[in-house]
């Protein structure tokens, strides 16, 4: 947070810290936002949080690969399928 502070690329708007883009905070600013944005540090709360981004990020690893057999498996499918119509084209003929 005191780096943001300090930030000239960071915009701030948070409680009565307000700072756009272009402007920085002087040192005392940056401390004083710092201080009070991290008195909102929930421990308890920041490990769920993680908990629950490793459990999205497995999921959701879960869930691309179940989409890319899924694919394959269409993928195959069709392959089969225009491999017996040209067959039995060609017994027809």
């Amino acid at each position: 947070a005191y780096e943001d502070g300090l930030d000239d690329d960071k915009s701030i708007s948070f409680r009565s810290w307000h700072k756009a883009p272009g402007e920085t905070f002087t040192e005392e600013q940056a401390d004083g936002y710092a201080h009070d944005k991290v008195s909102l540090y929930d421990e308890e709360l920041s490990l769920e949080l993680a908990e629950l981004d490793i459990e999205y990020d497995s999921v959701k690893t879960m869930y691309e690969a179940l989409v890319t057999e899924k694919q394959t498996e269409k993928d195959s499918c069709k392959q089969a399928t225009s491999t017996q119509l040209q067959d039995n084209h060609q017994l027809q003929s």
